[in-house]
């Protein structure tokens, strides 16, 4: 600008991004400060005036989103054409059941990404918010010494994420009976909707001793015996079969004897084991 000598001037403002203005100068480094902007001067010749900037520094902020246990990286800053801003990584911070897969600019990680290492150089300050994956966690499937049978879909879940139990078709075990599937804890019937915690599960199907009772005619003349029974473990209040067709000439059925010659059971029944029952006649 041209400016006539002794007639003051009023200093203009400059801008750059990522600086502060502050002052014009005598030279490029180092000189004195002629004035602000808004600032008057009469300069007495010709002259240059140099623009002097401050660096504006840029907070970098980091954000847990949801951790529950560690602690977040230390916030960092960034100053205006230093060097880029290395990101920082997740340091000791933990989300049960999710894995840390880098920083978003937005909670709910729909903006921009940010991975640990990446740098940053843009003019403003930066928030950052952890982004959390859900873990994948095994469901496997143990068919516990079965006899037969196949072993059912195993496959991968995500904390919280509900399904459905197999069912046990076709699985079976000599002298036992299906109770369900333990995951260590408690034990679960086929078809219960099932609960993924925070850890692989083995569901291991659980077994219970099955109990045969057989019908002994012990010297009956005429009839058939009642079919053999099964009963689980434990099994109680069992009512005993009838006579039926039974018949041994001379004689009245009466009841049932743990020995060919002893004593009637009473019924109801419990059965601890493999039992024989021998008619008894009266």
């Amino acid at each position: 600008a041209t400016f006539n000598a002794g007639t003051p001037l009023v200093l203009p403002a400059a801008t750059r991004n990522g600086y502060t203005f502050a002052g014009w100068y005598s030279a490029a480094s180092g000189g004195t400060l002629i004035g602000p902007a808004g600032g008057s001067y009469s300069p007495t010749a010709s002259a240059i005036v140099y623009a002097t900037w401050t660096a504006i520094t840029y907070a970098i902020t980091y954000n847990g989103n949801g951790n529950t246990s560690g602690a977040t990286p230390a916030n960092g800053a960034y100053t205006s054409g230093g060097t880029n801003y290395s990101i920082l990584g997740a340091n000791t911070l933990v989300k049960t059941g999710y894995d840390f897969a880098g920083w978003n600019t937005a909670a709910d990680g729909s903006e921009t990404n940010y991975a640990a290492a990446a740098t940053y150089a843009l003019s403003a300050n930066l928030s950052l918010f952890a982004k959390w994956t859900a873990t994948n966690y095994t469901v496997t499937y143990s068919l516990n010494s079965a006899t037969t049978g196949t072993l059912p879909t195993q496959g991968t879940k995500t904390i919280g994420q509900t399904f459905q139990l197999a069912a046990a078709t076709g699985i079976t075990k000599d002298g036992f009976t299906f109770g369900g599937w333990s995951d260590g804890t408690n034990t679960y019937t086929a078809g219960t909707n099932y609960t993924v915690g925070t850890a692989n599960v083995t569901l291991t199907a659980v077994w219970i001793a099955t109990y045969i009772i057989t019908y002994d005619k012990n010297g009956a003349t005429a009839g058939t015996a009642p079919e053999i029974a099964s009963y689980v473990t434990g099994a109680t209040g069992i009512t005993l079969a009838a006579a039926g067709d039974l018949l041994k000439s001379g004689y009245t059925f009466d009841g049932w004897s743990t020995t060919p010659t002893g004593t009637a059971v009473s019924s109801p029944y419990t059965v601890s084991a493999d039992t024989t029952l021998y008619a008894k006649w009266a």
